[in-house]
């Protein structure tokens, strides 16, 4: 299996044989779970290090739901 066929899919969507390939390969290629859109993605941005630059609507949404880290497209919703 490749890493193309898991990155920017919804984890919930990712077969048993996708989601152990992902586990196995997860540190080695600094893979996570977007807090937002579910996504499988290898850029993520974490709240507690970028807070800065959200919006108060930002904050606020992270604080609510328990965002932790976002896929930088919902990083970036979060900011305007």
């Amino acid at each position: 299996m490749k890493l193309k066929n898991i990155l920017n899919r919804n984890f919930d969507s990712l077969t048993n044989d996708e989601k152990k390939f992902y586990d196995d390969v997860q540190e080695k290629y600094l893979l996570g779970v977007c807090d937002k859109y579910n996504i499988v993605t290898d850029e993520l941005v974490y709240i507690e290090y970028d807070f800065e630059f959200l919006s108060e609507r930002g904050l606020k949404e992270c604080e609510e739901k328990g965002y932790v880290a976002l896929c930088e497209e919902a990083f970036e919703e979060l900011t305007k």
